[in-house]
């Protein structure tokens, strides 16, 4: 399968128009995104989903994605692909792929031109969080990845036809024929999103975004998702950015973490550098939600105080301080923190590591 997989990707990369297709400098970075701003206009204010979102997806890696609703996972994901619904738009920063041929400016190109189109399915591509919302009902699941086959690779819809139900049979469906012939309501839910899956990868691309693939699953069909999400990754070498609620889920599948909050990152760092020795209070409350096995079954679980503020509230200076027990007044309240690594690799937004840039000051300890 490996190399099967290599051998049509190599043989459909084809040179895309794009308004920037330079050589590309950054070869272990599949994409970049740099002081990324998304606004929503309504009728009573701005909202102001993303602000100032920086951070870069690494080639062959899986980059979770992880925060509570509303601080804007999703919304990153769409401004990717330029598909954030209207009246939001992109407001300010750069989207870069960096793609074998060059790169592509994403920020650059028309939600709807021929450009971005050809990026769409082919160069990246997205799992949504609810399949039965997303796949066509009226379409049968072979009609639909044939969609984006021919589209971006073959003209010849018998090869087209071919190659979905060898996708649906590589993502393991038990009848990959028969299912490539079903609509999509007469599929279970796993194997809806299974179909989804082989849509998006049905063209080999080199970004997969996954949306909270899991999430209305139970947790036997949530474990052979992200086993294949594993073994795609593995055997095609493919960068996946992978956005959940779940810690648990970090843990198992991705290599690098951005925690994020109210349409800022907050902390970045490696798994295991963010799960032994997590720095930013948002972060540490994250975790110390998670039950534990062996745990007091009587204790209740601990909760992160307060609530997320709603979308038209503008929070000044650190946008957690209004929840965090560790925040400094006049400082916390007043000034938004600034980027300090803390230890190489390992990053994060918080006033209490900007005194030294390699131990936490007092207040953090």
């Amino acid at each position: 399968m490996t190399q099967r997989f290599e051998d049509e990707r190599t043989a459909s990369t084809t040179p895309a128009a794009t308004a920037v297709d330079e050589p590309g400098d950054a070869e272990d970075v599949v994409l970049s995104v740099r002081d990324l701003e998304v606004v929503f206009p309504t009728a009573l204010g701005d909202v102001q989903a993303l602000n100032g979102v920086t951070f870069d997806v690494p080639r062959g890696k899986v980059l979770g994605i992880v925060g509570e609703s509303g601080c804007g996972k999703s919304v990153t994901a769409r401004a990717i692909l330029r598909i954030v619904e209207k009246p939001g738009r992109i407001t300010g920063g750069s989207i870069t792929l960096h793609k074998p041929t060059g790169r592509a400016e994403i920020t650059k190109l028309g939600s709807d031109s021929e450009p971005m189109r050809a990026l769409r399915g082919k160069e990246i591509a997205m799992i949504f969080q609810e399949p039965m919302s997303s796949l066509n009902p009226v379409h049968t699941i072979g009609a639909q990845i044939e969609e984006a086959v021919l589209i971006h690779q073959t003209q010849d819809r018998k090869e087209a036809a071919d190659r979905a139900v060898d996708m649906l049979r590589q993502v393991g469906m038990p009848d990959p024929a028969a299912t490539a012939a079903s609509y999509p309501h007469q599929l279970s839910g796993g194997m809806r999103q299974r179909a989804m899956i082989a849509m998006a990868l049905s063209c080999h691309p080199t970004l997969l975004i996954a949306d909270e693939p899991t999430t209305a699953l139970d947790v036997t069909t949530e474990a052979q998702i992200l086993e294949l999400l594993r073994r795609v990754r593995d055997q095609a070498g493919m960068s996946i950015m992978f956005i959940t609620h779940s810690m648990g889920v970090v843990a198992q599948l991705c290599d690098e973490v951005i925690v994020m909050y109210l349409g800022r990152i907050v902390e970045r760092g490696s798994v295991d550098g963010l799960f032994h020795d997590p720095r930013h209070p948002y972060t540490r409350a994250l975790l110390r939600s998670i039950p534990r096995i062996g745990g007091d079954r009587t204790a209740p679980l601990e909760v992160i105080e307060g609530s997320v503020p709603d979308p038209y509230t503008r929070v000044p200076g650190c946008a957690f301080h209004p929840r965090c027990p560790q925040a400094l007044a006049g400082r916390c309240d007043t000034t938004v923190p600034t980027r300090t690594t803390v230890t190489p690799g390992h990053s994060v937004h918080c006033h209490l590591y900007e005194t030294d840039r390699t131990e936490p000051t007092e207040a953090a300890k």
